[in-house]
């Protein structure tokens, strides 16, 4: 499972990626599609834990002052998932 260090001055957190917030990961899942080649099976298998995470989010009513809106987030979920699922 992968996991995420959040580093905030001299602070440092590891978080499961159910803990991170939501626009961190769709953040990270748009990074990894502009700048990874999904030929590569790691790169793969990072946007499949991010969109698991996402759609654990995806699920329950945004408790977080900066989430995204529930209808968007499962669009751009899907979207992922189909081009995952086309390789």
């Amino acid at each position: 499972m992968l996991q995420m260090l959040l580093k905030s001055n001299d602070n440092e957190q590891v978080l499961d990626l159910a803990e991170v917030p939501e626009f961190v990961l769709v953040q990270f899942c748009d990074l990894i599609l502009r700048k990874r080649d999904l030929s590569n099976p790691g790169a793969r298998n990072m946007l499949r834990e991010m969109v698991s995470a996402l759609k654990s989010k995806a699920d329950k009513e945004p408790y977080d002052p900066v989430a995204f809106h529930r209808a968007d987030l499962k669009a751009q979920i899907t979207q992922i998932e189909g081009l995952l699922g086309n390789l």
